[in-house]
């Protein structure tokens, strides 16, 4: 599949008010990916995150490491400016690159780069990383989280539009010339919700929803809400699955 980017952009402005409310899966990720970071790793001369978000993983990141300067990619200006102003007050300096950030020229030197719940969305996620472990100084380190096959399963299974997710094998691939990889974790998340109809607005208020662009009529809604309570429901609610890759490697 080919990601619009305009159409993924667009969905993501209209969720930017609700997306740390709601983006209970992409905290968690951000979360234990902070958590697999070598212990040794303490500070960084000059970093990058790229797909920044609103800031969940900065602001994380900027607590557990003392960073020089951080270079800060979104999509959107707007979520480069949300992250930017989360932790000004903890980074010396901050540089904004927004835009796709796999068509622009990308810092060189680099200590850290980081990435959580967004390099899914690139065209050719592989080939960008080869890219960017070529922007790391020797010993710098990338660690990175993407979701994986087998996310919001329920959602494609009852509509049939799926994103094509990575292959981890080939993630593995881009970084095995030039890296150690020193960490690979796996984890799924089943986030639950009160009916059919929550799990579709989790999923408009956290911007993925730029993924498909299906139509709502009312009798589609009847149908995917019959459908999902009959064959996904539980005692704990109605079910959506969330499932991904994490990766810490080492510029040798």
């Amino acid at each position: 599949m080919t990601f619009d980017q305009t159409n993924i952009a667009r969905h993501f402005v209209k969720s930017l008010d609700s997306y740390d409310k709601n983006a209970q899966a992409q905290r968690l990720a951000a979360a234990h990916l902070i958590r697999l970071l070598p212990p040794w790793l303490k500070t960084s001369r000059l970093a990058l995150e790229a797909g920044c978000g609103t800031g969940l993983l900065t602001t994380m990141l900027c607590r557990r490491l003392t960073i020089s300067c951080l270079w800060l990619n979104d999509l959107l200006p707007q979520c480069v400016d949300m992250a930017a102003a989360r932790i000004k007050e903890r980074v010396g300096r901050v540089d904004r690159l927004p835009g796709d950030i796999a068509a622009l020229p990308l810092p060189d030197h680099l200590d850290l780069f980081v990435s959580a719940s967004s390099l899914q969305w690139l065209d050719d996620t592989p080939s960008f990383l080869r890219r960017a472990v070529g922007c790391l100084a020797p010993g710098g380190v990338m660690a990175f989280t993407l979701f994986c096959r087998g996310t919001m399963k329920e959602f494609a299974n009852l509509t049939g539009v799926a994103a094509t997710f990575p292959d981890p094998d080939e993630l593995v691939a881009a970084l095995s010339a030039d890296m150690r990889l020193l960490s690979r974790d796996f984890r799924g998340e089943r986030l639950y919700f009160a009916d059919a109809a929550a799990v579709l607005r989790h999923i408009q208020a956290t911007g993925v929803g730029g993924v498909g662009g299906l139509r709502w009529t009312p009798g589609r809604l009847r149908r995917f809400a019959a459908e999902y309570a009959k064959r996904f429901a539980d005692d704990q609610g109605f079910p959506l699955t969330y499932k991904a890759f994490f990766y810490i490697a080492e510029k040798k």
